[in-house]
């Protein structure tokens, strides 16, 4: 049986990610896990669609496009927790 990943290995490696695909820098004092990353102008939206692709594959969800509209979703954190509870669901949905 495949184990969930828990939110702070999501947040670790979504924040890897963005580090060294977008140039995101973990020791800029205006950035931290809780930055909207659209809002503060950090990030785009056409750098969502990668962010998605990379979800998907790391940590086998599907991410459905109601998801998308959630502004908690805009931080590490937010994805992060989100993410945990998609794969929760999707590898265990009789649970």
């Amino acid at each position: 049986m495949l184990m969930s990943p828990s939110e702070t290995v999501i947040a670790d490696e979504f924040a890897a990610f963005l580090e060294r695909q977008f140039g995101l820098d973990p020791d800029d004092p205006s950035f931290d896990r809780n930055t909207h990353l659209w809002q503060s102008g950090l990030l785009d939206s056409i750098a969502l669609g990668e962010i998605l692709i990379f979800l998907e594959n790391k940590f086998a969800v599907k991410i459905p496009d109601y998801f998308l509209a959630d502004e908690r979703l805009g931080s590490i954190n937010g994805m992060a927790s989100a993410v945990a509870r998609l794969a929760a669901k999707q590898q265990h949905p009789a649970e």
